[in-house]
């Protein structure tokens, strides 16, 4: 029992020790993000500046959009003076952009602070992703993106749960933007410690690229023109399409969910966290374990399961507005991400063409920059124009629609990279 415990859960970190400090740091960084999104902006600009939820969802397209813009070039930028000091500069913007907001007079100035935060994310993900490429043999690919798929989304779940204790404990909100600092402080003290040794057998085809987050490197081969337009081959294009509904059907409900459980399901800030803790802890238990199983039943098969599986249960959660009701659903949406997330993201990198997988994540991350900065101006908007549940369908749209996008063009089994 405990060899089978050993050989699922910890044997990944065993053969490559980095990932769990990268992971920790993960966890962390996405937990400042998620407070920030989820609990802080929209509680704060709602009530003390009353401003409409558009404008809530603006502010995360400022976020999301300056991350997708600077994700290519800081990416190349860490290939060339180094992972660590794009991580650290990453985490010390961050550091500092909750405490701005904090004093912020004017509403209209949070865009700027949050596109500074923004700059911070885009200087973070790219090098840890790089790191990970440089130590990780290309055969545990799978395994090591359920990693970090599972410290993202543990992330997520654990920033409302935080902001939901604090908003309960303390009537000030500013005290959440200074926690936020102190959480992004610790960060960029785990990002300081992390040290690795890059392994050339283990990062051979991204050496030109930047890693799976994609450096926007420019190809050292011949043929420029071919090169590129060999990104765009095959079910490339419709891949990059799953990426933009995708990321916009999750980031529609962004300005509203922590909005739409108090105010709709009655639910108060000090409940708010056993609606996380439970999908948090079940994304932490079945992660890695799904991730394996999309290796053995087939990545295709995974991202349709976890895709129906997370559909379904946005389309439901509208008409579930007891916790008896909510709490399974949340569940099951978080494994249905958990277990269709990785398998998609490793079926991109099997398709991409030899050499190129770098430039294909790299164009991966500005598909889902379109759906990260659409959906939260979009799910504000016709919250603000229809009411609460109507992001909800917009979300269980997009999501169905990429569920859709999966069974007509992913196909099961591994791609001979013959370009």
């Amino acid at each position: 029992m405990l060899q089978r415990l050993r050989s699922t859960y910890f044997s990944i970190f065993e053969r490559y020790p980095v990932l769990l400090p990268l992971a920790l740091l993960s966890v962390i960084a996405e937990m400042g993000y998620s407070l920030m999104l989820l609990s802080g902006l929209p509680i704060y600009l709602t009530d003390r500046f009353r401003t409409s939820y558009a404008f809530v969802g603006l502010t995360i397209a400022a976020f999301t959009g300056t991350e997708m813009v600077l994700k290519p070039v800081l990416g190349h930028l860490s290939d060339r003076i180094g992972r660590k000091p794009l991580m650290v500069a990453g985490m010390a913007a961050s550091t500092l952009t909750p405490l701005l907001i904090a004093v912020a007079p004017f509403s209209w100035l949070i865009l700027v602070f949050r596109a500074m935060d923004g700059a911070g994310a885009a200087a973070l993900w790219p090098s840890i992703s790089a790191i990970a490429a440089d130590v990780v043999d290309i055969k545990e690919r799978t395994t090591a993106l359920s990693v970090f798929n599972m410290a993202y989304m543990i992330g997520v779940g654990l920033g409302p749960v935080a902001g939901s204790l604090m908003l309960a404990a303390f009537t000030d909100i500013r005290f959440l933007f200074y926690t936020v600092s102190a959480i992004f402080l610790f960060a960029l003290l785990v990002a300081w410690s992390v040290r690795w040794s890059k392994q050339p057998q283990a990062a051979h085809e991204y050496e030109h690229e930047g890693a799976f987050a994609g450096s926007g490197a420019r190809s050292r081969e011949p043929g420029v023109q071919a090169e590129r337009k060999s990104l765009f081959q095959g079910n490339l294009p419709a891949l990059y399409l799953m990426g933009t509904t995708q990321m916009l059907g999750i980031s529609a409900l962004a300005p509203i969910l922590i909005k739409y459980i108090t105010e709709v399901m009655g639910i108060s800030q000090a409940q708010i966290p056993v609606l996380f803790i439970l999908p948090a802890a079940s994304i932490a238990l079945f992660s890695i374990p799904l991730g394996r199983m999309a290796d053995r039943i087939g990545k295709r098969t995974a991202v349709i399961i976890g895709g129906l599986l997370a559909s379904i249960a946005i389309w439901l959660i509208p008409f579930a507005r007891e916790l008896i009701f909510f709490l399974p659903l949340g569940i099951m949406a978080g494994l249905g991400f958990v277990t269709a997330v990785p398998a998609w993201l490793a079926h991109i990198t099997e398709v991409a063409p030899r050499g190129r997988t770098g430039a294909v994540i790299g164009l991966l991350g500005t598909a889902q920059g379109i759906g990260a900065v659409i959906g939260p101006i979009l799910g504000g908007y016709t919250k603000d124009r229809f009411g609460f549940s109507m992001p909800f369908y917009i979300s269980a749209v997009f999501l169905t629609l990429t569920t859709l996008l999966a069974i007509l063009y992913m196909r099961n089994g591994s791609v001979e990279k013959d370009l």
